[in-house]
């Protein structure tokens, strides 16, 4: 091997080390600047609310501004640029550089950052139409030709502007930021080749174990002041992404000195695919057949600017002098007045972008305090409202409004990474992207670390939507059998939620039957009624709940199915189990026929209850966990004022508890205890109407307490729906507690215990930690018509 070929082996790979360090810290950069802007968002719905469409538009701004202030000041202080004959051209460089990049910023403030990316895969074509129209640069045919192949592509990878307000900005700001960018091209261009910059950095190698130092010890400090409550929680995370986006921007820039043009495109489309892969965008094939066809059109481009003969250097020539951050920060002399005018631009556009027109009314401070109330605790010194435990969550619009029967998109059902799950993340995120059907005891990973009910109701349709899908989705028909429409409102919850479920899902229900109409006489018609479909296009489903074993006329509805339905898949939406008598004819029924037949996937709804089926019901049958069904109700928000302190909803059927006595209370507080199988439901037409109409009850009944103590299962999902502050009395047989430590053992207003004196304490401790949060109770019920008067002392029990 001769030392040429050693020299071009070494050049080879110094360039592929140079390119990957390129793409790489491009990609970072972009990457912690997005997740830095998506932290300044707004926690509530901005779509239904114009105001607070304004006011995300100005905390966009800020934001973008500030990140930018960040990456050009890094820039200042770490890199140095000497350019002695062409001050004019730098400094115009410089100004556009910075605009450049705030208007990028822009751009992902408002989109997706892979879709501002995809836009300025334009940059190259938009330098040659800028130089084309300043310096009369000519452009070939074929430039021409691949001019609208880019733009089509670009924007139909980003999406359609013109249905998203953000995104018509977002693709504006990104445009906008690539003919800033030829223009910078330019400036650099008319320095000449001979008076290219010398870039060099101002850090030494003596100086980076001080630098390293001192950033550990900055973020051990924001560590610290999290943990004693003077920032947010997820204050340090917010300031280290901005600041590591400036580190990386700075970086690549160092490295973008020279650079091919088909590398330049190829570096553009790694980055717009790494960021896609790093965000949470959820593009079709639509979106990346625009992408192909972008790229197709930037080769076709780059393949006519090649070099014509081995002598040319023109522009666009094999190497093109790639302008970076670096060639901005310039001369010693015009640093000053660099630092000055970056610094006077972003303040200008901050206070701009926020007070521009801006009214300071009473609403647009509510929209701050309701998204940011721990931010700005923070920064006023009031700690003590920072660290508050209860925050009230948002509403979200599908819960009984216009997109109720509308299936959520993935996006809308999964957590936000960057509060107190970011030390997760990585596993979470990994989580996210399994098929839980292969791993159901693992269904519950990130269920049990959520704190927040909206995240926990959102969480638990997501692992519905997730595993259920594997079996359902193929399916375009459906029988249900065994809803509820009677008084314990448990069980039409459920069935409410179902048919929230089948619904979003597409399903149409052919047949169903209430328990009082699953007659075997019934059953029959459905059976004829079935042969009119194929097993491929309808299947089976029973209503979910609590009554395996336990109830057995339920069971027997089950075993029907499997009768008289053979061929069909049978799905058991989720239930409990119970035994109380190993050997009882109807538990070894429930054995023979569970466990053996393949056409047959029961959903057991905690751990208990799966290892007990696991154990008595091994056989072809598929047994998998998934949480309770009553969640696809959705979050809801409390339409009635409390009468009572604590509302204590105690079970009065076949699974009463085992205490008698209720423990006292303090004599100012008023306690009810009841059950909702006296609190009567309106009458309805269909059964399906009643079930809506008993859930809507069970929703009524809960929020009459200001904190609720509960011995059911459903007292505990309905007051989770409401966000009432709970506590759990379990019974015997670990029904409350095998669902708790399931699924939401990580809800920060939810105590259990077993022991009801507990359960009174507890209550206590929640009306005295949600004080601020809780509603009042209904005035003036201390004063009686009939110059009664009343004794709180003593529980209320004399009606429903």
């Amino acid at each position: 091997m001769t030392d040429i070929q050693v020299d071009m082996g070494g050049a080879a790979l110094r360039n592929m080390v140079v390119f990957i360090s390129w793409t790489v810290t491009s990609f970072l950069c972009h990457f912690c600047a997005k997740a830095f802007l998506s932290s300044i968002k707004l926690e509530i719905n901005t779509e239904q609310d114009p105001d607070a469409a304004a006011l995300q538009f100005r905390l966009n701004m800020w934001s973008a501004s500030l990140v930018t202030l960040v990456q050009m000041v890094l820039c200042y202080l770490c890199v140095n640029m000497r350019n002695n004959k062409a001050r004019n051209f730098l400094a115009a460089a410089r100004v556009t550089h910075i605009l450049a990049t705030f208007a990028t910023n822009i751009s992902m403030a408002m989109m997706f950052a892979s879709s501002t990316f995809a836009i300025k895969l334009m940059e190259p074509i938009t330098s040659a139409i800028t130089q084309y129209c300043i310096l009369g640069t000519p452009m070939t045919s074929v430039a021409m030709a691949s001019l609208p192949i880019i733009v089509g592509g670009a924007i139909a990878f980003s999406g359609n502007p013109l249905t998203d307000t953000s995104l018509t900005v977002g693709v504006a700001a990104a445009f906008i930021s690539n003919v800033i960018l030829a223009v910078r091209n330019l400036a650099i261009k008319k320095m000449g080749e001979d008076d290219k910059p010398v870039l060099t950095l101002n850090i030494r190698l003596s100086q980076m174990p001080f630098l390293m130092s001192s950033m550990m010890g900055l973020a051990i400090l924001l560590l610290y002041l999290e943990k004693i409550g003077i920032l947010p929680a997820s204050a340090p995370y917010t300031i280290s992404v901005c600041f590591l986006s400036g580190v990386f921007h700075v970086a690549y820039s160092f490295l973008s000195v020279v650079s091919h043009a088909v590398a330049n495109i190829m570096k553009r489309v790694l980055v717009v695919l790494l960021l896609y892969l790093g965000g949470t965008r959820q593009a079709g094939l639509n979106n990346f057949l625009g992408l192909l066809v972008c790229v197709a059109g930037l080769f076709l481009y780059a393949w006519d600017k090649r070099p014509r003969d081995a002598d040319s250097n023109q522009d666009g020539a094999a190497k093109t002098f790639s302008s970076n951050a670096s060639s901005i920060l310039g001369s010693n002399r015009g640093r000053v007045r660099f630092a000055m005018a970056t610094l006077g631009l972003l303040l200008f556009t901050c206070v701009s972008a926020f007070y521009s027109g801006v009214p300071t009314s009473p609403r647009t401070i509510e929209l701050v305090k309701r998204s940011h109330g721990d931010l700005i605790s923070a920064l006023t010194g009031n700690t003590r409202e920072a660290a508050t435990p209860f925050v009230r969550e948002k509403i979200p619009e599908w819960t009984f409004g216009p997109q109720s029967l509308e299936r959520p998109s993935w996006s809308d059902l999964e957590p936000d990474l960057s509060g107190y799950l970011v030390n997760d993340s990585l596993q979470i995120a990994d989580f996210l992207q399994k098929s839980l059907i292969d791993d159901p005891e693992g269904s519950n990973f990130l269920s049990n670390k959520l704190q927040s009910t909206l995240e926990v109701i959102k969480e638990t349709q997501r692992i519905h939507y997730n595993m259920f899908d594997a079996i359902l989705r193929r399916y375009k028909y459906c029988m249900l059998i065994d809803t509820a429409d009677f008084e314990n409102k448990g069980d039409p919850a459920i069935t409410a939620g179902e048919i929230y479920y089948l619904t979003r899902m597409g399903l149409q229900i052919v047949w169903y039957c209430n328990t009082q109409q699953c007659s075997e006489k019934n059953f029959d018609r459905a059976a004829e009624l079935a042969k009119k479909f194929s097993t491929d296009d309808m299947v089976i489903l029973v209503h979910g709940g609590g009554n395996i074993n336990h109830y057995p006329e339920h069971d027997k509805f089950r075993f029907w199915a499997m009768e008289k339905f053979a061929g069909f898949q049978i799905f058991v939406f989720p239930q409990s189990i119970r035994v109380e008598n190993a050997n009882s004819e109807h538990w070894v029924k429930c054995q023979q026929l569970y466990c053996c037949n393949r056409n047959l996937t029961i959903v057991l709804r905690d751990l208990g209850s799966l290892e007990m089926a696991r154990r008595y019901f091994d056989g072809d049958s598929r047994l998998i966990m998934a949480p309770d069904m009553a969640f696809h109700i959705g979050p809801v928000k409390r339409f009635i004022s409390p009468a009572f302190d604590i509302m204590w909803v105690r079970r009065s059927d076949s699974e009463a508890p085992y205490y008698k006595e209720i423990p006292p209370h303090p004599p100012h507080l008023r306690l009810h205890v009841s059950d909702w199988l006296k609190f009567r439901t309106p009458l309805g037409g269909p059964s399906i109407e009643r079930s809506f109409n008993a859930q809507l009850m069970g929703l009524f009944f809960v929020q009459r307490g200001r904190v609720v103590i509960t011995d059911r299962v459903h007292g505990h999902i309905l007051a989770t729906l409401l966000d009432i502050p709970h506590v759990m009395l379990d019974n015997e047989h670990k029904k409350l507690s095998n669902y708790h430590r399931t699924w939401n053992k990580g809800l920060k207003n939810v105590r259990i215990t077993d022991k009801p004196e507990e359960a009174m304490k507890m209550a206590l401790e929640l009306l005295e930690t949600y004080k601020e949060v809780l509603p009042p109770r209904i005035p003036f019920t201390e004063i009686s018509p009939a110059f009664l008067s009343y004794n709180w002392s003593k529980p209320e029990t004399s009606y429903a």
